[in-house]
């Protein structure tokens, strides 16, 4: 059979033959077009090798359950690329993933940084619902980070993991701090020390609420006392240590007994007192607990009187105190 002769205005470059004979040319093939910088072809076209859309600067897979068999050059994931969908690294995607990453192995972050201080690398949580910090602080997307920071210097240096956290409409904050030690510090946890009001007298017999006095240099955590009601409220649900002291002058008082009140109600006949110093006047009381909060819970402290009673000066007259375990 003779050869049907093909012309040079038939080939073009966006068109190639597909057959020599008889056949026309039908459409786009494979032509220059179709092969370019970012679509890569592996074999026959049959249908989408790589979900719906192509393969682009800035566009990756976004069909779900699509597997990646071979490796994604570096030049394919710029900055700012985002998967959307499933991406398995050597695990098999079952039904029950949804837009999830699947990692069969260790996951590795690694930096070169040589400085005390600096981020070795961060896992982000994001909200693309948030504005962004184009907005301002409180509109950021990353909601919630661990990073990991060098500790220490040169070729033999240390890591810490740093924990933070973002509240409604705040700024992030750190909430947990691991040094290399294994230590936890916990910056925010909610704590106080505030001053019992000194000169102040107690009359008659019978349980009397400890007034609190504010402003003292030692104190501090005072925006948890309310010093109109003398009481400690909860910011959040929790098990909280408590301490507390009063030191009266005069040796009138011979129960002494102290203890906390929670929510107004209870038995406050919880706590002890120490032995009164009859010789100079003085009579101190101290006590401590453990207690369950629910948040807005307030804790008040009450101290038993046998007979009127005043407070030493606000420098020594007690102190009220507490802070969050967990």
């Amino acid at each position: 059979m003779a050869l049907t002769k093909v012309t040079a205005g038939l080939i073009t470059a966006n068109a190639v033959v597909d057959s020599f004979g008889t056949q026309s040319i039908t459409g786009d093939k494979l032509g220059l077009t179709a092969i370019n910088a970012n679509n890569i072809v592996d074999g026959a076209i049959t249908g989408p090798k790589l979900g719906t859309n192509s393969v682009s600067s800035n566009n990756i897979v976004s069909v779900s359950n699509t597997a990646i068999t071979g490796n994604i050059a570096s030049s394919q994931i710029a900055p700012n690329q985002v998967f959307y969908g499933n991406v398995d690294i050597g695990l098999a995607l079952t039904s029950n993933n949804t837009n999830t990453l699947s990692v069969g192995g260790d996951v590795e972050l690694q930096k070169t940084v040589t400085s005390d201080g600096d981020s070795l690398g961060k896992l982000v949580f994001w909200n693309n619902t948030n504005a962004g910090a184009g907005s301002g602080t409180s509109f950021i997307r990353d909601v919630a980070y661990i990073k990991g920071v060098m500790d220490g210097t040169g070729n033999n240096s240390g890591g810490r993991l740093e924990f933070y956290t973002k509240a409604d409409g705040q700024s992030s904050v750190k909430a947990m701090n691991i040094d290399g030690a294994g230590r936890i510090t916990i910056p925010n946890q909610p704590s106080f020390w505030t001053c019992v009001l000194g000169d102040d007298t107690y009359s008659g017999v019978g349980w009397s609420k400890v007034r609190l006095t504010s402003g003292q240099s030692s104190a501090f955590g005072e925006s948890y006392i309310s010093f109109a009601n003398h009481r400690f409220t909860a910011p959040v649900a929790g098990k909280y240590f408590f301490s507390a002291a009063v030191t009266m002058t005069g040796s009138n008082n011979t129960d002494g007994t102290i203890g906390f009140t929670k929510n107004g109600a209870g038995n406050p006949a919880n706590g002890r007192s120490t032995a009164y110093a009859s010789s100079v006047g003085l009579g101190g009381m101290d006590v401590a607990h453990v207690m369950d909060l629910a948040a807005n819970d307030y804790i008040e402290v009450f101290i038993y009187q046998s007979g009127t009673q005043t407070t030493r000066n606000t420098q020594y007259a007690g102190y009220f105190s507490g802070w969050l375990i967990g």
